[in-house]
């Protein structure tokens, strides 16, 4: 369950206030001091471009220095990265986001293989990289990829009632993917605020006034224990993440380490962004 971090105040401003989680950010410029490098953003929509730019404003506030920021559209072929790759030698960058979908980021790990771009410490991308089809399509070329999730890992479903509940409910393990799980969390959302509604008004009290008023009172949700503590009625965002790495052609917990866990720990952070 996504809570969307615009500070309401600053929604009509030229520099809005968005509150983002700072826990990748922290793990990676700790582990890597002077982290520098490329931003990709999904050029297809402005709504894709401004989603993304929070993300990139929050990690230059922790020092990442930005060598290009590059717009793509989600149907580009791997030729289409080529000039960013060669971007990423010219700077000897040291880090990557990628913030299109999973194939984007497999064409542009394909290409920078082909390029021997070896230098980037940190490859990174979030819950849309989460998908199979990274690691089957990408092969040898996506080793190492790190992907940062707000849920427990689909690989924990033995440590996760919910999680397994959710690969459960689906015609094939296939099709588990990143925004698969968050529409599951959504859909608990639902169905807890609808049965707060019905235990209080009965089973004909439900409206869309009345399901936003009880939307509003639940403050720790965690789409029974899959995500960490979420205050969906204040708005306000989780900092609970967990960051996932590629090893040996598997997703693999790097933090926090103990599985069924999350790293709160992290913090948020609130950056001012401006949007196109």
């Amino acid at each position: 369950m996504i809570v969307v971090g615009l500070d309401c105040a600053t929604k009509d401003a030229a520099e809005k206030q968005v509150t983002v989680r700072a826990g990748t950010a922290k793990y990676f410029t700790k582990r890597n001091k002077g982290l520098h490098g490329v931003f990709t953003l999904a050029g297809d929509l402005k709504s894709t471009v401004n989603a993304a730019l929070p993300l990139v404003a929050m990690y230059k506030s922790f020092g990442v220095k930005s060598d290009g920021e590059f717009k793509v559209s989600g149907l580009s072929p791997q030729a289409a990265y080529t000039p960013i790759v060669q971007a990423i030698k010219q700077n000897n960058s040291t880090y990557v986001l990628n913030n299109v979908d999973y194939k984007a980021n497999v064409l542009l790990r394909k290409e920078a293989m082909v390029q021997g771009a070896t230098g980037v410490k940190v490859w990174d991308c979030a819950l849309q990289c989460y998908d199979r089809r990274t690691i089957e399509e990408g092969e040898t070329a996506v080793e190492g990829q790190y992907v940062s999730l707000f849920f427990i890992p689909f690989e924990e479903a033995k440590q996760n009632k919910s999680v397994s509940n959710y690969l459960k409910n689906l015609e094939s393990r296939d099709q588990a993917d990143g925004f698969g799980a968050q529409a599951w969390t959504a859909g608990l959302f639902f169905r807890d605020v609808v049965n707060n509604v019905a235990k209080a008004d009965g089973n004909n009290g439900l409206t869309r006034a009345r399901f936003l008023e009880e939307a509003a009172k639940i403050h720790e949700f965690t789409a029974d224990g899959m995500l960490g503590p979420t205050d969906v009625g204040g708005r306000k965002i989780s900092p609970c993440g967990v960051i996932l790495q590629v090893k040996n052609g598997k997703f693999v917990r790097v933090s926090p380490k103990k599985k069924g866990t999350f790293d709160c720990d992290g913090g948020l952070k609130t950056v001012k962004v401006r949007f196109e």
